[in-house]
Parts: structure tokens; C-alpha cells; sequence
């Protein structure tokens, strides 16, 4: 989770590797948004040199476990941290 400012980009990800969209996103008041159009874009990366293509998709492979592990350790971080303060508060009784 996180706070996009102006000229940040999401939906990355899905965009290269075709896979599901892994997140959703908020506006919290006005916002202007531009949309990539996938077909063009799709068009763009197949004419990328035959070489770089898999480097790509290899670079954005890794970054979605990377992000999922992140993820997992976050919430078992958060998982110790409510055990840590329900000992805590028990032995303040």
C-alpha cells in the first residue's frame, strides 16, 4: 500500500507480463488520469529487439515475487506485533 503523487504510474506490471492485477487503486479527490492503451503498447513490446524482451519480463517476473514475499513478511510482521502487545497488555492486568 502506498500514496501515489502526481506523475506516478500503476498498473504496471499487469500492463507487461499480461498477469492479473495484483492491486487496486483509490482517488482521494480530483485526479486526471491517462490510460495506455494495452493493444499499442503490446505493439511497442513486440518490437522491442528479440533479446531485451525476455530480460524485461524476466525483470518484472522477479519484481512480483519479490513484492509477494514482502507482502507475506509484512503481514506475519504485523501478526507478531498483535501477539507482542496482547502479552504485553495481559501482563499489564
Amino acid at each position: 500500500m502506498g500514496t501515489l503523487k502526481e506523475g506516478d504510474v500503476f498498473g504496471k506490471m499487469g500492463l507487461i507480463s499480461q498477469s492479473v492485477r495484483s492491486a487496486n487503486i483509490s482517488a482521494i479527490g480530483d485526479v486526471t488520469v491517462g490510460v495506455i492503451d494495452k493493444e499499442i503498447f503490446e505493439g511497442v513490446m513486440n518490437n522491442l529487439p528479440e533479446d531485451l524482451k525476455p530480460i524485461i519480463l524476466s525483470l518484472v517476473e522477479r519484481l512480483k515475487i519479490t513484492t509477494q514475499l514482502l507482502t507475506r513478511i509484512g503481514l506475519e510482521l504485523e501478526t507478531t506485533r498483535n501477539k507482542i502487545n496482547s502479552y504485553t497488555l495481559k501482563e499489564k492486568e
